[in-house]
């Protein structure tokens, strides 16, 4: 990123898988309006954790 004083081998990355995260979020929104009462839940979706380490060459 260009606005940052850190370098790209310095800073660790999480990537989150998006789509899976919309399909379950909408999901659950259709469950709620088909008339779901269940309290509120949290859903963990796996994540892939990229080292700073791992990035440098």
């Amino acid at each position: 990123m260009p606005f940052t004083t850190l370098s790209p081998t310095a800073v660790t990355v999480v990537r989150l898988p998006a789509r899976h995260m919309g399909v379950t979020a909408a999901r659950m929104l259709l469950d709620r309006i088909k008339g779901d009462t269940q309290p509120a839940r949290t859903v963990v979706l796996r994540n892939e954790l990229q080292p700073a380490s791992a990035t440098r060459s």
